[in-house]
């Protein structure tokens, strides 16, 4: 199909004026469309989120959610460079309730659904701990 340039400037004129009439119909309509705009960078509509931030120099080695009702903890195994030692935290939302230091050889989370615990284990030797929950606080007990 072969267009004039006459009729591809009508056409292109036309669909300007289709899409400032859509911007137009949502920007000052009475719902929130049209307030979009005005809204602060900050603000978030519905459910706020909420996030744990580690440091610049910390990195992330692994994490690990709950389920059930501990859906809303996560393990997370940080290391800061050139340090031999872990931090093992529990954050729930976005708030640490348990931080403990741990060798650099536990790298490995794991959440049993069954026994609502945590397992922090060395992928290499099998050698670990579980995190357990009691009376809403976290404690580590050995594997064995």
């Amino acid at each position: 199909m072969k267009l004039s340039p006459k009729t591809g400037i009508i056409i292109s004129i036309i669909s300007a004026i289709v899409w400032a009439c859509v911007f137009a119909l949502f920007y000052f309509s009475t719902n929130d469309y049209g307030k979009f705009a005005q809204a602060d960078f900050s603000q978030v509509r519905g459910a706020s989120v909420q996030r744990f931030e580690l440091s610049e120099d910390e990195i992330l080695i692994a994490s690990k959610s709950g389920s059930g009702e501990y859906k809303n903890d996560r393990v997370l195994l940080s290391k800061y460079a050139g340090e031999e030692s872990m931090i093992l935290r529990v954050i729930r939302d976005a708030v640490s309730v348990f931080e403990q230091r741990i060798s650099d050889a536990y790298t490995k989370v794991e959440y049993a659904d069954d026994k609502n615990y945590f397992k922090i284990l060395d992928p290499i030797s099998g050698d670990g701990f579980l995190l357990k929950q009691v009376n809403d606080e976290y404690s580590l007990v050995s594997l064995e």
